[in-house]
């Protein structure tokens, strides 16, 4: 399935319902405009649910809001602009496969929460803005790596899900404000943070005491 927006700010909801409805066996693509930022900004919404049984390819220009609350079966690919953008995995919402990211130089907020889980890796990697990586509540990543590419402008990565993540941890930072925030009760395979050699601020951050057991690099820090 192929969906194409215009410039005007596009609105696309995934409904369960009916026969079959709410559901697209294979894959989806789906192709926005250059769109103003909120509220003119293109909308995609997959509701508790819904289902895309393939993968799911999602290209944006402009200023994009994507929430997702069904099931991809397989890989999620988003390909943003330098618009604002906001990617959201919440309530039950599942990824078979991996979830791979490019934002421009505005806003790009990537957030998984609740019970979500992502079958695969995460591979985020953004523009001059300011940017934020966060997973959280009791939401899993089983794939084998969770890497972030930031720019040069302000870059906060969080892992508060309080839980065992079984994946490496690669944090790629440049410039500006950069933080990781590790949360109580984690623990991860490895960990390799790069705060980069650019002018601003580097933060790392342990919650509630939390000590480092895992395999570590720590590069261009304090």
């Amino acid at each position: 399935m192929t969906v194409r927006g215009t410039n005007q700010g596009d609105s696309l909801f995934a409904v369960p319902g009916g026969t079959n409805g709410g559901v697209v066996g294979g894959n989806a693509n789906v192709y926005f405009g250059s769109s103003a930022s909120a509220p003119f900004q293109d909308t995609l919404f997959m509701l508790p649910g819904s289902v895309v049984g393939g993968s799911l390819s999602v290209n944006g220009s402009g200023s994009n809001s994507l929430t997702f609350d069904g099931t991809i079966g397989r890989d999620a690919l988003f390909t943003l602009g330098s618009g604002d953008n906001s990617i959201t995995f919440e309530g039950t919402s599942a990824v078979g496969g991996a979830v791979t990211t490019t934002g421009g130089n505005g806003t790009n907020t990537i957030l998984i929460t609740d019970t979500a889980v992502i079958g695969g890796s995460v591979s985020t990697t953004v523009g001059n803005g300011t940017n934020s990586f966060t997973l959280t509540g009791s939401a899993q990543i089983s794939g084998p790596t969770v890497s972030y590419r930031g720019g040069t402008s302000s870059d906060t990565v969080t892992i508060t899900n309080g839980m065992s993540n079984g994946f490496a941890l690669n944090v790629t930072f440049f410039a500006g404000t950069r933080k990781v925030e590790l949360g109580a009760g984690i623990t991860l395979a490895s960990m390799t943070l790069d705060f980069g050699t650019g002018f601003g601020t580097k933060t790392l951050q342990l919650d509630g005491g939390l000590i480092i057991t895992w395999p570590t690099t720590l590069l261009n820090y304090p």
